[in-house]
């Protein structure tokens, strides 16, 4: 994943800005990172939606009535999370400790949510100026 993410960001000489989605996930997508990509790029922030995880399984679960994904059920949910508590949540604690993490609270509606985010970018200089 790192190599993607460094060939796209080669083809523009090392320029622009870019929001990685879902990336690092765990331990070893963020030491390779890291290693690779530190010296080239300045991290300015990790975003962090902050969901607790009843109002994540009932907004997958209504998610799986309409979206076809056989993945939206309590029983795989349940297992998605025991996955990110045990391999992504490390890397989220990591990024918290180095003053890096950004935490928006992703229990309210989405306009609050957005607002907050669009803020971030923002004050980052990532949202392209009107």
């Amino acid at each position: 994943m790192v190599r993607i993410i460094q060939e796209k960001i080669e083809r523009n000489n090392y320029g622009g800005r870019y929001l990685l989605d879902g990336f690092p996930r765990g331990q070893e997508n963020m030491d390779v990172w890291e290693k690779v990509m530190a010296k080239w790029v300045d991290l300015k922030s990790v975003i962090f939606f902050d969901c607790s995880e009843d109002e994540l399984k009932r907004r997958l679960i209504e998610r799986g009535k309409t979206s076809g994904r056989t993945d939206d059920n309590e029983e795989i949910i349940v297992k998605r999370l025991q996955v990110f508590n045990e391999h992504s949540k490390p890397v989220v604690e990591h990024y918290a400790e180095t003053g890096k993490l950004v935490r928006i609270d992703a229990n309210r509606e989405i306009a609050s949510i957005t607002a907050d985010l669009e803020s971030h970018l923002d004050s980052i200089g990532i949202l392209p100026q009107a």
